[in-house]
């Protein structure tokens, strides 16, 4: 038996097909323990000291159960309720953003006044003006804003504003050094790259560094 960490997502495409042995117990999580899955999920988003969940171990065996596909099916052999649940909500969010729900400032409380509103406007504005194809998209839990893809992404926060830049940790130029790798942590917003925005001061050095996840979504330096 071998023990890794793993981080969900990239867990689950380890297969197309996770097969459930019949001497497996049939799911039997109630609402109040995927509420508290939920619940568990949010709070890990929302906070920095905060870098992932556990959701406990997997048990699995990856060899020999498929000549059909490409990728070996994976047999489950402790973990199921856990493992279906997790499913099932990324299911579920899918099926709610393909609704087409529509957020905007407003579905942010920390965007709603004051300090952190001034600033995400300020950020806004020079994040938009970077080029004519950017777009912004509010989403339920942070802000995208996109060319070809998310570039950077914003999670509004009681004191600052914290940013997702969607490209490898190795590839950032940060002479301050205020960007923390979270490559395999669970955080909302795409990207390896995070960085925090307190106040208006920080924000010319913050816009060097989304330039560079925009220039390399675009595939090299634009001009200004």
């Amino acid at each position: 038996m071998k023990a890794t960490e793993a981080n969900l997502l990239k867990f689950l495409r380890k297969s197309p097909q996770f097969v459930i042995p019949i001497y497996q117990r049939n799911y039997s999580w109630t609402e109040a323990q995927c509420q508290q899955l939920w619940s568990d999920l949010l709070r890990a988003g929302r906070d920095d000291n905060i870098n992932g969940h556990f959701i406990g171990s997997i048990v699995y065996v990856e060899r020999g159960l498929s000549t059909v596909t490409t990728q070996e099916a994976l047999l489950v052999i402790d973990g199921q309720q856990r493992l279906t649940t997790s499913t099932l909500l990324i299911a579920a969010l899918a099926e709610h953003f393909k609704a087409g729900q529509q957020y905007g400032i407003d579905d942010h409380p920390y965007l709603a006044s004051g300090p952190m509103r001034a600033l995400f406007e300020a950020l806004r504005k020079a994040v938009l003006e970077l080029d004519p194809c950017v777009t912004e998209e509010y989403l339920k839990l942070y802000v995208a804003y996109k060319a070809e893809t998310n570039f950077v992404d914003v999670v509004p926060q009681a004191k600052r504003l914290r940013l997702s830049l969607n490209m490898p940790f190795s590839e950032i130029d940060d002479p301050k050094g205020l960007c923390t790798d979270v490559t395999n942590l669970g955080r909302w917003g795409n990207g390896d790259v995070e960085v925090g925005l307190s106040s208006v001061e920080e924000l010319p050095y913050v816009m060097g560094l989304i330039r560079q996840s925009f220039d390399r979504q675009m595939g090299g330096p634009q001009d200004a």
